[in-house]
């Protein structure tokens, strides 16, 4: 069970970048359209 613990942690680290982005990236045109 180490390949989920692997892709949880991938899922996590993008949602965070994902965040990150959103967050400290407003001066800069979103690439995310919601």
């Amino acid at each position: 069970m180490k390949v989920s613990k692997i892709v949880k942690l991938v899922v996590v680290f993008k949602a965070v970048k994902y965040i990150y982005n959103r967050f400290f990236s407003t001066s800069i045109p979103t690439h995310y359209d919601d």
